[in-house]
């Protein structure tokens, strides 16, 4: 039955006989929130797990839909359900419900491809949001976004939480040593890094938190200059954005401390595994990318 649902939202999107961004939204947010509800398990299923992927672009390359009618809205549940059918809430709305089964999900063979359109969406919304918010805006509409803004930002610290232990939460605090990932959030962390599905949702993140976003070609389909999911990692197809919260920062740095003490323990094993090297390859090209020589330097006298 679930299956002949998702059947059926991919004849609705490839028709794409809706009339205007406003109703196509509509629909695609329902969509989410049925997943978010019912059926979120069908992200582990392969063919829901493609129309979810799909779902997902193809909202997130909508344009904002921060307008005067959300100004008009009354606080309460109508405010909510507002958020709920903004690109940025029903995003957050998915990081909610993922949370609580991270480490599984991101090791799944599908759901993981999920996770990296999720999560590669992120600098996106929050570019959408920083112009947005660059406009003549309304009080109403100036306070809608910062309601949304805040919503996704824990949504996905919660969502990073599940994945990489409890005391993420002194992390985002600002009270952990940047030298040191700690022994819990290590293991936890690298164990994801050496994980063949996992990997590639932290490589995923990695980029997130460094503010790297897919270049779209086209505003419905979302299709990338990068082309294939592998050439997310060539960082020249990638833009960058500066509209990020203010611990992306510290989360990318615990994740690379997190690396540091994985080829402290024993450096054969992290650069030789197969999906663990990847990771250490593309923090060392995006610690290049930002000019960050002395990262860089560190990481490879660990190395030697």
């Amino acid at each position: 039955q679930v299956v002949e649902y998702f059947r059926n939202l991919q004849k609705v999107i490839d028709e794409d006989d809706f009339p205007n961004d406003a109703e196509r939204r509509v629909f695609l947010t329902q969509v989410l929130s049925e997943v978010v509800e019912k059926d979120w398990q069908a992200a582990m299923d392969q063919r829901c797990s493609k129309i979810l992927e799909k779902v997902i672009r193809t909202l997130i390359a909508l344009p904002a839909n921060q307008t005067e009618d959300q100004e008009m809205q009354p606080q309460g549940e109508d405010d909510e359900r507002q958020e709920e059918a903004s690109n940025q809430g029903s995003v957050a709305a998915l990081f909610d419900r993922f949370a609580a089964n991270a480490s599984s999900i991101a090791s799944n063979a599908y759901a993981s491809h999920v996770l990296q359109t999720l999560i590669g969406a992120v600098p996106h919304l929050y570019e959408q949001m920083g112009e947005s918010e660059g406009g003549n805006l309304s009080e109403g509409v100036r306070l809608a976004l910062e309601r949304e803004r805040v919503r996704l930002e824990n949504a996905l610290y919660v969502f990073v939480k599940g994945l990489g232990g409890e005391d993420t939460e002194e992390l985002r605090l600002g009270n952990v040593d940047e030298g040191s990932g700690g022994l819990t959030t290590t293991r936890q962390w690298v164990s994801l890094m050496c994980d063949p599905c996992a990997t590639h949702v932290v490589r995923s993140l990695t980029l997130a938190l460094n503010g790297y976003q897919r270049k779209t070609d086209d505003a419905n389909t979302g299709t990338t200059k990068a082309g294939k999911r592998k050439d997310m990692e060539d960082l020249s197809a990638l833009s960058r954005t500066s509209h990020l919260p203010e611990y992306f920062p510290l989360f990318a740095k615990h994740l690379e401390s997190c690396l540091l003490d994985a080829l402290r323990e024993d450096v054969y094993d992290v650069c030789l595994d197969p999906y663990c090297a990847p990771v250490l390859i593309l923090v060392m090209r995006v610690q290049r990318d930002q000019q960050r020589d002395q990262d860089v330097a560190a990481v490879a006298d660990t190395m030697l």
